[in-house]
């Protein structure tokens, strides 16, 4: 999007924000010179309808009123500033960012960070990686919540019935690694819950919204889910019985096609009597396993692997996107604001706050002066310094939060608060950022995260004080005794892990909380030879998979993963089989294995033996 546009924007902000009793379209259209340029009265509707909605977007409270038949048009001060968040508030809020890593939810966050004036960080013990699963039409749902609009979306429930709905939505909510929202239709008395996994097109529409009623809470709604026993699928491997978790039905099978386990058609004599053994799972997890191996076999029989020998591979970092013109207009008043502060101050310094090119602080500050009037904007920029810099009040402070972005940063500290004890601190900021809403208090109690599973207290304990623990850990093939200082926390795709520094190894590694058990105090380790070798403890070793489909969730996992691309063919360093192997077995086909050759013979056959897998030699 041009610069042209970002000055329209600052123009269009500055006469509605300077007026108090508003202006007309015309007056408006008279005003702003690009308006007033347009070729045609219709041409100038489009791109004012456009500029309101990105203003509004850009959280600007845009107020309408009626003075005989015209409609005139002003910009309401925030109620609120982001001035009032401490360095610890925004340390927190920078830290729970990391949740979004993907889409226009990442953008808008990467864009509310920018107007409070802080970068995300990697650093601190408690950061846990609670990743956001992309959902479809998160975004919409989101925007129909923090405008109050109706949502139009064709909904399939869990029966294979698809009807199209119009609903007032409520609240949002993440468990169990799916987003889930509550919302009204027009007759309904009660909300319902309905999966954003199960939506196949949606759009905000036209309608009358149906405002939430004092009573109402996400987290209730989305308890209710949590609460319902977790699906689990009963195996028998070398004879034993077992059972693991089906929330994600998926990588539940890649486990059981890794482990080299079968599912049981029937139920076993040796199931102990009080537990659950659903024959619907069963069956439909056997035919998942099937289909599952079939695909990936097709995949990697018959043609011959290409030579990779010959390729030029390049490092693979975040792709870099063109700034838009919200964010661009974001980064205007930020610098105007510093410089504003600041006076005298190098274009330098400002250039190394921002970690921006002094070109574009420049160009920045003389886009916003020239936008603007004499009265607004008086800038004296001389030598690569900004000697003095006066603006009027909305032009000089960073654009407020808008309803979306403080949805999103509440939903991230939700999930940092899921997997962290208590504290004052968070809910504190939590309610800091409501008050700058325009929906208040309300919006706290419309947004939910349940984590699928709690920090036990002792792992609290030995992150807080930094303790060795000796554990028990099962990967489902093979058990073992560690000793371990607990370094960080983290939730992917809905389930926890813990990375840690591995004292009998010697090295970091990342353990599966499910898969730990706490060993008692008074048992001894056992010597290291008798100790057997878990895969996740070999020797790491190189991978490259190809990329079939373009666009694809498991394609975005590779570009997320992977040290080096080519193409459509993607470099691994692969420290832990089992999650590669779970990548390439859950895409159905989609990825496939090029080297090593010994993993890509296994996906080649339908019955190969997983055991080979982890074999220290590939």
């Amino acid at each position: 999007m041009s610069r042209s546009s970002v000055e329209r924007l600052l123009g269009v902000l500055n006469v509605l924000a300077a007026s108090e009793v508003g202006l007309s379209r015309a007056q408006i259209r008279d005003t702003i010179t690009s308006y007033r340029n347009a070729p045609s009265t219709a041409a100038f509707e489009r791109t004012f309808e456009r500029d309101k909605d990105s203003l509004r977007k850009l959280g600007y409270t845009l107020v309408t009123s009626k003075v005989g038949v015209e409609t005139l048009y002003r910009i309401e001060h925030a109620k609120g500033s982001a001035h009032h968040l401490s360095v610890v508030d925004l340390s927190l809020l920078s830290l729970a960012a990391a949740s979004w890593q993907e889409g226009v939810a990442h953008r808008s966050v990467e864009r509310a960070l920018a107007k409070l004036g802080v970068e995300q960080t990697q650093s601190a013990h408690w950061h846990s990686e609670v990743v956001f699963k992309q959902a479809p039409y998160l975004e919409q749902v989101i925007e129909a919540l923090a405008e109050q609009k109706v949502l139009s979306f064709d909904y399939t429930n869990a029966r294979g019935e698809t009807r199209s709905r119009r609903t007032s939505i409520w609240g949002v909510g993440f468990t169990f690694g799916t987003w889930y929202c509550m919302g009204v239709e027009a007759t309904e008395r009660q909300p319902r819950v309905y999966r954003l996994d199960r939506f196949t097109k949606a759009a905000l529409t036209a309608g009358t919204y149906r405002s939430a009623d004092g009573s109402f809470s996400a987290y209730d709604y989305l308890q209710g889910i949590a609460s319902i026993p977790v699906p689990r699928v009963w195996l028998r491997r070398h004879g034993e019985l077992l059972s693991i978790p089906a929330v994600v039905a998926d990588k539940a099978a890649a486990r059981i096609l890794l482990s080299g386990a079968t599912v049981e058609p029937n139920r076993p004599a040796d199931i102990p009597a009080q537990q659950v053994f659903d024959d619907h799972i069963q069956l439909s997890m056997r035919e998942r396993c099937r289909t599952m191996k079939a695909a990936v076999a097709g995949r990697h029989r018959g043609s011959e692997p290409c030579d990779t020998s010959s390729m030029r591979w390049e490092e693979h970092g975040a792709p870099r996107t063109r700034a838009d013109a919200a964010e661009l207009f974001v980064r205007i008043l930020n610098y105007a604001e510093f410089a504003f502060e600041n006076a005298p101050v190098s274009v330098k310094d400002i250039a190394e706050r921002f970690a921006v090119t002094r070109a574009e602080v420049v160009r920045a500050l003389n886009l916003l002066w020239i936008s603007a009037d004499e009265q607004s904007v008086s800038l004296n920029l001389t030598h690569d310094q900004v000697q003095r810099m006066e603006a009027v009040q909305h032009l000089r402070t960073a654009a407020p939060l808008s309803t979306e972005e403080i949805i999103y940063l509440l939903l991230a500290l939700r999930a940092l608060g899921a997997v962290m004890p208590e504290t004052k601190i968070l809910r504190q900021l939590e309610g800091k950022l409501v008050q700058l809403s325009a929906q208040g208090e309300r919006l706290s109690h419309q947004i939910a995260v349940i984590a699928d599973d709690s920090a036990p207290a002792w792992l609290i304990a030995a992150l807080e004080r930094r303790e060795t623990v000796d554990i028990t850990y099962s990967t489902g093939t093979s058990t073992t005794y560690r000793r371990i200082k607990p370094l960080e926390l983290r939730m992917v795709d809905g389930e926890l892990y813990v990375r840690a520094q591995c004292l009998l190894r010697d090295a970091e590694r990342t353990f599966r909380l499910s898969g730990i058990s706490l060993t008692s105090q008074q048992e001894q380790l056992p010597p290291a030879h008798h100790i057997e070798t878990a895969p996740d403890a070999r020797a790491s070793f190189t991978a490259i998979a190809k990329a079939h489909l373009p666009g694809t969730y498991h394609r975005q996992l590779c570009q997320r993963h992977s040290n080096q691309v080519s193409g459509d063919y993607f470099s691994f360093d692969v420290f832990n089989p089992s999650w590669f192997m779970e990548l390439i077995l859950s895409s159905y086909g989609e990825l496939e294995i090029i080297e090593p050759h010994s993993l890509r013979a296994y996906c080649a056959t339908e019955n190969g033996n997983p055991e080979s897998l982890f074999d220290p030699q590939i």
